[in-house]
């Protein structure tokens, strides 16, 4: 038990699954926004171009948010 005694394993186990979860959320949401970029390619008109061009916006706003917030968060300490 040397390991319990020099780190604090739940804050470490808290800090990983919060690193992958975040990691694979924000590739899944810029997948998102590609997949709906694709959408608005290849429909040009209709509900379903508009549909995709505002999503894959949404989508890559939220990405970039959390990248700046990622690296807010890093320069704040």
């Amino acid at each position: 038990m040397i390991m319990g005694s020099l780190v604090d394993v739940t804050a470490l186990w808290q800090v990983c699954v919060i690193a992958v979860v975040g990691g694979v959320g924000i590739v899944a949401l810029f997948s998102l926004g590609i997949v709906g970029m694709n959408v608005f390619t290849v429909r040009r008109t209709g509900s379903a171009a508009v549909l995709g061009l505002a999503a894959a916006c949404v989508c890559f706003l939220l990405s970039l948010a959390a990248v700046v917030l990622g690296v807010w968060v890093m320069l704040d300490k």
